[in-house]
């Protein structure tokens, strides 16, 4: 996962794991950190009583489970710019939490280091050539034509949809270009279309930006996307578990074309940890 440790790192203290645990043995040393394993930086949901609670889950255990904030006025809009760093003092008197987990990811970083804004031309992933040199604020995904929260939506506009178009004017890359024909994708445009239940429908934003509930039962937007990206281990719980069951999460975030295609298709892979830890049990 791009952290400089020797393959051999976990094998210094477990080599005698293939004796202990036979379901272990013939594995290669090197295999620990893969998907769907040890991961050490993402255990929460890969330790052994997890998996086996949710081992029997189908594929499917919640068909809508989006939580969407209310809209409202905001009182610092009429100050607000739809381009430049300056939109963000005014949003975070209103979104304290959500302007700091944005400065902490890749869009905000640059500014909370007082450095000029992110533009996607300094990104490493594939992004359009004609927003090469834009700035990142928070008026980029929240205003303008993309249509952001009440305060900030352009006419004629469903606010869920910057949860897509926002995403998508910037990113090009072969999972944002698979999105849109993706089931996730369908299902959203039904939402829009009231044809099913509202929460039912999966954006860019509900696995990138997942909502956070507090003690109070309210909630705010994680932006970092940052946050549950690396590893991928890393969403399990905070997004994907939330629809669908564990068995079948394992095997698709571990499923290099699914990440590709965007999940518009079942797992080719098969990760066995759970099978070990129900067999152990």
């Amino acid at each position: 996962m791009g952290l400089s440790l020797p393959k051999d790192y976990c094998y210094r203290c477990h080599q005698s794991i293939g004796k202990e645990r036979p379901s272990h043995s013939g594995l290669s040393f090197d295999s620990c950190a893969d998907v769907g394993c040890h991961n050490f930086h993402d255990n929460r949901a890969l330790y052994e009583d997890y998996l086996v609670r949710h081992a029997d889950e189908p594929m499917v255990v919640a068909t809508a489970f989006r939580k969407i904030s209310a809209l409202g006025d905001c009182p610092s809009a009429t100050r607000r710019t739809s381009n430049g760093p300056s939109a963000t003092p005014s949003c975070k008197e209103c979104h304290e939490r959500e302007t700091s987990s944005w400065l902490g990811g890749r869009h905000g970083m640059r500014l909370a280091a007082e450095m000029s804004p992110m533009t996607p031309g300094q990104a490493r992933l594939a992004m359009k050539p004609q927003v090469r040199d834009a700035s990142l604020s928070c008026g980029s995904c929240h205003g303008g034509d993309s249509a952001g929260p009440k305060h900030m939506q352009a006419p004629n506009k469903q606010p869920m949809w910057t949860q897509v178009e926002a995403c998508l004017s910037c990113h090009d890359d072969q999972h944002s270009r698979a999105y849109k024909q993706s089931s996730h994708f369908s299902l959203f445009r039904k939402e829009l279309d009231h044809k099913v239940a509202v929460g039912s429908g999966v954006t860019c934003a509900t696995c990138h930006m997942p909502r956070n509930k507090d003690e109070d039962g309210n909630y705010s937007v994680n932006h970092n996307q940052n946050h549950n990206l690396r590893p991928v281990e890393k969403m399990v719980r905070s997004v994907c578990s939330s629809c669908h069951g564990l068995p079948f999460v394992l095997d698709a975030l571990a499923d290099p074309k699914l990440l590709a295609n965007n999940f518009s298709e079942q797992p080719t892979v098969h990760i066995a940890s759970v099978d070990f830890a129900v067999a152990r049990h």
